[in-house]
């Protein structure tokens, strides 16, 4: 749907990518192709909390107080940090975890690539920006 970026053509180009670039990783071994799909799954679970969480507070007329919505920005972010400690403690390649983690941002780009809208059609005579 051209104009609109819909969070499942995200989450489905971030799915696809984290797929491919795991299976590349797999020539840097298989700890770190892991370490590329955890890291891909922590971010995927944090953009989906972060999407329903913003969707609520965006929605609800009247909705919670901004301290109270900031509380819980800080609750998913810290509770992303705990999870990657834990995950570097229990022995994820760093690179191979950063890598996971980054995935989101290109699919976010390819998927609002391909929901640009369409270019205005310029009039006779008018030059184009």
């Amino acid at each position: 749907m051209k104009g609109r970026l819909p969070m499942a053509a995200v989450q489905r180009l971030h799915l696809f990518l984290a797929a491919g670039v795991a299976l590349l990783a797999l020539f840097g071994g298989g700890d770190f192709a892991l370490a590329v799909l955890l890291g891909a799954a922590l971010q995927a679970l944090n953009f989906r909390a972060l999407y329903r969480f913003s969707t609520r507070i965006v929605l609800r007329a009247g909705g919670a107080a901004p301290a109270v919505a900031l509380l819980g920005f800080a609750l998913r972010l810290a509770l992303l940090g705990v999870a990657i400690v834990l995950s570097l403690r229990a022995g994820a390649n760093p690179l191979g975890l950063l890598l996971g983690l980054s995935l989101l941002a290109p699919a976010m780009v390819a998927a609002a690539w391909r929901a640009r809208p369409a270019p205005m059609a310029s009039q006779p005579g008018e030059s184009a920006p």
